[in-house]
C-alpha cells in the first residue's frame, strides 16, 4: 500500500474530509478550554502553583546540569531521576488542567513511587541494584519473573522503612497514606475510579461526556494526588548535594518558597485525604526518619 492509498484509508476511518479527525479534535479542544476556564475560576491556586513549579522545576534542572561534574555516583543517580520526572510532572500537570484527571493521577503515582526510591537511596535503606533489580552472580540468568518479584520485594522495603515501619510518622498519617494509595491505584488498574464514578452519575441520571468536562469532586480528587506527588518529589531535590544552588542564592530561595507554598496549600485540606499528609515532606524526605542499615556502596554511577 502507498502513502496515498493508505492516507485515503485513514480519511475513510474517520468518516471523510480534508482534514482527518477535525470535528473531534475541536470538540475537544474546546472542552479542555472550558475546563482549564472552570478551575482557574474555581481552583485557581492549583493551576497556577503548577505554573510556578514547572517554571521553578526547569530552572534548577538547568542550572544543575551545569554542574554535574561536581556529583557523586550516587547524586547523578538522583539528577537522572528528576530529569526524567521532571517530564512526568509536566505532562501529569498538563493532563490535570484540561481535564484528564485519572490519567493525570496514574502519572502522579509514578512522582510517588520516584520519591520514595530516592529517600530510600539517601537514607541507605536499599542499593542501586536492590533498585535495578539486585545483582548476579557472573553468568547467572534472572528470567523476567525473578525480576518482577526482586523489584516487588525492594519496593515493599522501601515503604515499610519509610512508611508502615516508621515510627515518628502518627497513625494518621500512615491513615493518609493508605487513602492515598488505594486512590492512585484505582485510577490507575482496569480505570476503575472513573469507572466506579461514571456509574454512580448514570445511576443519578446525570449525563457522561465523552470529552473532558469539569467535575469538582474529579478535580479536588485528582489535585490532592499531584499535590501529594509533587510535595514529595521536590522535597528530594535537597538530595542532590554538590549540584543545588548555593543558600542564599536567588535559586536557593526560591526553593524555600516552593516547599513552602505546598504547606500553605495544604492548611486548609478540601478532604479527608490530606489530613496526616503533612507529616511526610518533613519527618521522611527531609528528615531523618525510618529504618536503615548499615551503609552500602553506592558508587555505581548510571550508564
Amino acid at each position: 500500500m502507498t502513502k496515498d492509498e493508505y492516507g485515503q484509508l485513514l480519511k475513510e476511518i474517520a468518516g471523510g474530509g480534508d482534514e482527518v479527525g477535525a470535528e473531534a479534535g475541536r470538540l475537544r479542544a474546546e472542552c479542555e478550554a472550558r475546563v482549564l476556564e472552570k478551575i482557574l475560576t474555581t481552583y485557581w491556586g492549583l493551576i497556577v502553583s503548577g505554573d510556578a513549579i514547572h517554571q521553578f522545576y526547569m530552572d534548577l534542572l538547568r542550572f544543575c546540569s551545569k554542574r554535574l561534574d561536581k556529583a557523586s555516583p550516587l547524586v547523578l543517580w538522583f539528577f537522572h531521576w528528576h530529569f526524567l520526572s521532571s517530564a512526568r510532572y509536566f505532562a501529569a500537570f498538563d493532563l490535570f488542567k484540561r481535564g484528564y484527571y485519572f490519567e493525570s493521577s496514574s502519572l502522579a503515582r509514578a512522582l510517588w513511587e520516584t520519591s520514595l526510591t530516592l529517600c530510600a537511596l539517601k537514607r541507605n535503606i536499599v542499593t542501586i541494584e536492590d533498585v535495578l533489580g539486585g545483582q548476579s552472580k557472573v553468568g547467572q540468568e534472572v528470567n523476567e519473573k525473578e525480576m518482577k518479584n526482586r523489584v516487588r520485594q525492594t519496593d515493599r522495603r522501601i515503604q515499610n522503612a519509610l512508611i508502615w515501619g516508621n515510627s515518628e510518622l502518627t497513625d494518621g498519617a500512615r491513615k493518609a497514606v493508605s487513602s492515598y494509595l488505594n486512590l492512585v491505584n484505582l485510577a490507575t488498574h482496569k480505570s476503575n475510579l472513573g469507572l466506579v464514578m461514571n456509574v454512580k452519575l448514570a445511576e443519578k441520571g446525570e449525563p457522561i461526556t465523552l470529552f473532558p468536562a469539569f467535575h469538582a469532586q474529579r478535580t479536588e480528587v485528582s489535585g490532592n494526588i499531584l499535590h501529594v506527588a509533587t510535595w514529595c518529589l521536590m522535597a528530594t531535590l535537597s538530595y542532590m548535594e554538590g549540584l543545588m544552588p548555593e543558600s542564599g542564592s536567588d535559586l536557593a530561595l526560591r526553593y524555600q518558597k516552593v516547599l513552602f507554598s505546598f504547606e500553605e496549600l495544604n492548611r486548609l485540606p478540601p478532604n479527608s485525604l490530606m489530613l496526616g499528609i503533612g507529616e511526610l515532606p518533613k519527618k521522611v524526605f527531609l528528615g531523618n526518619s525510618g529504618s536503615t542499615r548499615e551503609t552500602p556502596d553506592q558508587s555505581t554511577k548510571p550508564v
